[in-house]
């Protein structure tokens, strides 16, 4: 099947070669456009096919993996074409007095790269107050701003990471290392923490700064302070005795409590959501999620919102009934990876887009994250967002290794 989509790909490069005409003798940049989605849409299936095929041999992961940077400098290459067409296009357009139709060719530019929108000094030059309205509600609807990324050399697969306020801190944790990654908040490397025979996983920050850790091999928890302080909450499976074979896969820390999605390693479908309190007292609740496969979790009041790895559908879940529905009508594609929240926001990323949502589920705007220039295609489990004096950024593993800095 992996070769199967190849021969594809090597088919589509080879006609998106063939596309070279003169962007400003395009009247839409159609061709471009077209070439785009096609190409975007092979690499989309390529590297699902990478994640969900069994492990092969070094030289040909190696090849595949080539394969796929290929059709990457051809969709950055193309979508670099296509941009100046439409910035240049739209500053002509401008300077002749139709400002209309320069916002309509900028609009369609910052769809495909989204991060122009915020310093574009064509929409700052717009006077007229309508057109300065309109530029305003449009730098508003691409309000999120890459700042840059958190990476080190030894980073392979980071899978979560989770941002300390009071600590100034982000720990990435990454299941193929025995040790989590401390940045600060600007994306600079500081040190490792050493976890030994630990698969960590899912991880989130409370209200001290206190950040938790899902340790999955060992079936516990684990609790990391500012001040470096450590303690493993050792035996998560014997908390109760519904958890007997289960271990924390993603963890969401509120109200003094730490809601766990606890799985079987034979069989991940299988999962529970358990509530504990860490401080002891009574016996924690859980609830069965059989057959929810529940990608990542966050608290809103009393319910616990579970983003589903299947289609990307948000559902929640009443602790007081244990009933689940659905939160969202919204679909947030393939693979729904991650979900948190502030005090007035809900952010969902999937497979290539990351939205905002209100509290009460409705999209604010989406960005698509598959865009020339952010290599932050493929999101993994666990983001977080850091609010610190006025200012929101969210942090977002990704699959080259790094850990994406976004302004909302």
């Amino acid at each position: 099947m992996i070769r199967d989509c190849e021969k594809r790909c090597e088919r589509l490069v080879e006609r998106a070669g063939e596309i070279v005409p003169d962007p400003f003798e395009l009247s839409s940049g159609g061709d471009i456009c077209s070439a785009m989605d096609a190409l975007r849409d092979e690499i989309a299936c390529k590297t699902a096919h990478l994640v969900a095929a069994p492990v092969l041999d070094r030289e040909t992961r190696i090849e595949d993996m080539q394969f796929v940077d290929r059709l990457y400098a051809l969709y950055f290459e193309t979508g670099e074409r296509l941009a100046e067409y439409y910035d240049s296009r739209g500053y002509t357009l401008a300077e002749a007095g139709d400002a209309d139709a320069a916002l309509d060719l900028w609009s369609r530019l910052f769809a495909v790269c989204p991060e122009r929108a915020h310093d574009h000094a064509g929409l700052a030059g717009l006077a007229n107050a309508v057109h300065a309205e309109k530029a305003a509600a449009m730098r508003e609807r691409y309000a999120f701003r890459r700042l840059g990324a958190a990476r080190h050399g030894t980073l392979r697969y980071p899978y979560a990471a989770a941002a300390s306020a009071q600590g100034g801190f982000v720990l990435v944790s990454d299941p193929n290392l025995p040790e989590l990654y401390k940045f600060d908040t600007t994306g600079a490397f500081l040190e490792t923490v050493d976890l030994v025979d630990s698969f960590t996983l899912g991880m989130d920050a409370d209200e001290d700064g206190c950040v938790w850790v899902c340790d999955y091999r060992n079936a516990r928890v684990i609790s990391i302070h500012p001040d470096g302080a450590m303690h493993k909450y050792a035996g998560m499976d014997d908390l109760h005795p519904d958890c007997s074979g289960y271990a924390p896969l993603k963890v969401s820390f509120h109200g003094g409590r730490l809601y766990m999605i606890m799985a079987r390693e034979a069989d991940r479908k299988d999962s529970l959501l358990t509530v504990w309190d860490p401080s002891g007292g009574s016996m924690p609740a859980t609830y069965k999620l059989s057959g929810l496969e529940p990608g990542d979790l966050c608290v809103l009041g009393d319910t616990v919102l579970l983003l589903s790895l299947n289609w990307g559908l948000v559902h929640q879940l009443d602790l007081s009934t244990g009933v689940v529905t659905l939160f969202s009508t919204e679909s947030f594609g393939q693979r729904g990876l991650g979900i948190t929240r502030t005090s007035d926001a809900l952010f969902v990323c999937s497979t290539g887009c990351l939205c905002k949502l209100d509290l009460q589920g409705e999209i604010v705007f989406r960005r698509n994250m598959f865009t020339f220039g952010e290599r932050t295609t493929f999101v993994q489990k666990g983001i977080t967002v850091l609010e610190k004096d006025g200012a929101r950024t969210l942090f977002l593993p990704d699959n080259s290794g790094t850990v994406e800095m976004i302004r909302v």
